[in-house]
């Protein structure tokens, strides 16, 4: 079966590093029908929407999405990704965390960090009372298990049998009786085994003694800690996938940057490229991710890299040089 992707370039440097991932795609697998539409800054400039209908059209008749950093600053409408994630039930988070070289970072974790995700996970209860009226964020049972039913199919794809619940006091903002509920239904029968930790005690252990392969399954708030240590662990932000999972449509995008990154951070396909990677594998493409991150790694090692991490290439000059690789590794 022949699978459908969006690829939207987005704002400012989008264009740099999603043209360099969608070479990596149509190097690695030719089969997909790939096709183009606007989000964004841009977009709203050109259409008078920054997310299109043409563009929502598209959406709707895709299996997954590669999108750039959008601009929205002075744009008078909400993230169109933040709205992609609530209209199509896009619950699950999907963050991955590994070395990419040895001169990189500060230690070794390799993990995949998955957590619901806050603009489509959260409901808002609101209670009325003589003091006023106080609201409450929590995840209801429905969108709990779809987010589950990613999650289960991801530790399937990563062969993973170790998870772990990172959280602190009531995981996932829900009742914990309805979570621990939901999570011995899901797992209960197959082979992965759930053992519940504390952030406190995961980031205790991957700065201490690193991570051996894992799934980590968070709430929001240890979330944002793991993946702000993880991101320091393996060289810094803006270098990892990301993405965000429903059952019909997976949107991968660029990792945030923080501002204290290397000048140059922003022009660096690295992430992109791994996102592509990451949408192959939510696919069954399992060799053709391998085959990516390989390459990725390979080009760190032999010190092939964008000006950011101390080489000269640009980016499309690192995408060239991920492809030869995988083409040699293809057919040794």
């Amino acid at each position: 079966m022949t699978r459908k992707v969006l690829v939207i370039n987005g704002d400012n440097y989008g264009r740099t590093v999603i043209g360099a991932a969608e070479k990596v795609l149509r190097s690695v697998a030719p089969d997909l029908e790939i096709v183009h539409g606007k989000m964004g800054a841009e977009a709203y400039e050109s259409t008078g929407y920054a997310m299109p209908p043409a563009t929502m059209d598209l959406i709707t008749e895709c299996d997954a999405m590669l999108v750039g950093p959008l601009d929205m600053k002075g744009v008078p409408e909400r993230d169109p990704l933040a709205a992609i994630q609530k209209q199509m039930g896009l619950y699950l988070q999907y963050r991955e965390y590994f070395p990419l070289c040895d001169y990189l970072g500060k230690g070794s974790v390799d993990v995949v960090v998955l957590s619901p995700a806050p603009d489509s996970t959260m409901v808002v209860h609101e209670t009325e009372s003589i003091d006023g009226i106080s609201s409450e964020e929590y995840t209801d049972s429905d969108r709990l298990r779809e987010m589950l039913s990613e999650t289960l199919k991801i530790c399937e794809l990563k062969d993973g049998r170790k998870i772990s619940a990172v959280a602190d006091g009531i995981l996932f903002k829900s009742r914990e009786s309805r979570v621990d509920e939901v999570l011995g239904q899901f797992f209960a029968d197959t082979e992965f085994r759930v053992k519940r930790t504390s952030t406190g005690e995961m980031l205790y252990t991957m700065v201490q003694h690193g991570a051996e392969p894992a799934i980590l399954l968070c709430d929001i708030p240890s979330a944002a800690c793991i993946q702000g240590l993880a991101a320091g662990i393996v060289g810094g932000s803006g270098l990892m996938p990301c993405g965000y999972l429903g059952r019909d449509l997976k949107l991968f995008t660029v990792a945030p940057i923080y501002h204290t990154e290397a000048v140059g951070r922003e022009l660096n396909p690295t992430s992109a490229i791994l996102s592509a990677a990451c949408m192959l594998l939510t696919f069954g493409m399992d060799r053709e991710y391998q085959l990516i991150r390989s390459a990725v790694c390979e080009m760190y090692r032999s010190g092939r890299t964008t000006p950011d991490v101390g080489g000269h290439l640009s980016a499309d000059k690192f995408a060239q040089g991920v492809n030869e690789i995988i083409h040699m590794n293809m057919h040794s």
